[in-house]
């Protein structure tokens, strides 16, 4: 019963060319996704069979069987459905130099910062769940790429930055 996302989306961008060792470019995107497809693990499958009004019914093709005497677990079956939305915002940053040294070599840099404004995933539910910040969505992102070369010779070093993030299943204050 899995169905194609639907999505709305835009975006805006401008682009400066100031000189010719220098370009910048500034980009916002705003997306809304509908039918998101998402991964339903044994324990979401757990979740909606013994709380189906907070967490919404289990979806179709996804089932959870019980033994009728003891309600004990026998089966889960999970997988992917559609369910809920997806909303997310935010900006991309680039700036690029090259530098023509002459007989000293060519020193080209690459500096992209990409901050996300909102990441909020709506379930079947109503539930609406800000990811910004929880473990794999960090809002900001920046990557540094530095290269040098002089005749045969290449040199590389890259800086990356990624947020910090936090397990939502980690107590504040205890190690993330």
């Amino acid at each position: 019963a899995l169905s194609s996302e639907q999505s709305t989306q835009y975006s805006v961008g401008v682009v400066y060319d100031p000189v010719d060792w220098l370009d910048l470019s500034l980009d916002y995107y705003n997306i809304e996704v509908e039918d998101n497809i998402t991964a339903f693990s044994g324990q979401d499958i757990v979740d909606k069979d013994l709380d189906p009004a907070a967490y919404g019914a289990i979806p179709a093709g996804l089932s959870i069987t019980r033994d009728p005497v003891t309600g004990r677990i026998l089966e889960i079956i999970t997988g992917y459905a559609n369910e809920g939305t997806l909303e997310t915002d935010g900006v991309d940053f680039r700036a690029n130099t090259d530098f023509d040294f002459g007989g000293a070599g060519r020193l080209q840099n690459r500096l992209t910062v990409s901050w996300v404004n909102k990441y909020d995933v709506t379930s079947g539910a109503g539930t609406t769940i800000e990811e910004i910040g929880r473990m794999g969505y960090p809002d900001l992102r920046a990557n540094l790429a530095n290269d040098w070369a002089f005749g045969d010779w290449n040199f590389t070093w890259n800086i990356n930055y990624i947020a910090g993030q936090q397990d939502p299943r980690t107590p504040t204050g205890a190690p993330g």
